[in-house]
This record gives structure tokens, C-alpha cells and sequence, in this order.
């Protein structure tokens, strides 16, 4: 699920569990970040913590990881 598949025209079943994985991966990676920039804050040494990514494509399931709807649209790892 490393990038932004554009499933508008895929059958509905298929688009149902793409989403289904693809939110749950994204829901997962969220939780990750959140975690990492907890550690990285540890100490007070760094200033900030999380940061919402702010991709707008269908931030319902991709939660602003995903700029538009194509491998090229993906936001990577911080």
C-alpha cells in the first residue's frame, strides 16, 4: 500500500477492500509517526512533534498521506 491508487473505475468489491487495506495501512503508519516523533522529542531536546502530512486526496482513508491519486502523489516516511 505505498502509494495512492486511483480506483475509480475498478469494480466496487475490489474498490471496498483496496480502501478497506489501504485505510487500515494508513491508520497504522499515522500511529507510527505519531510514535516516532514522540521518541525523537524525548529528552525536550527537539522542538515540535507530529505534523499532520496535509495530502488532500480522500484524507478520509489515506489521512494526508497522499497528495493526488498516483504512485507520485504517495508522501514518504518523515
Amino acid at each position: 500500500p505505498w502509494h495512492c491508487p486511483p480506483l475509480y473505475s475498478a469494480p466496487e468489491k475490489q474498490k471496498a477492500m483496496c480502501y478497506k487495506l489501504h485505510g487500515e495501512w494508513f491508520r497504522i503508519r499515522e500511529d507510527l509517526e505519531r510514535v516516532r516523533a514522540l521518541e525523537r522529542n524525548v529528552g525536550g531536546s527537539e522542538v515540535g512533534g507530529y505534523v499532520k502530512p496535509k495530502g488532500v486526496h480522500m484524507p478520509e482513508i489515506f489521512r494526508g498521506f497522499c497528495k493526488s491519486g498516483q504512485a507520485r502523489g504517495y508522501i514518504p516516511l518523515q
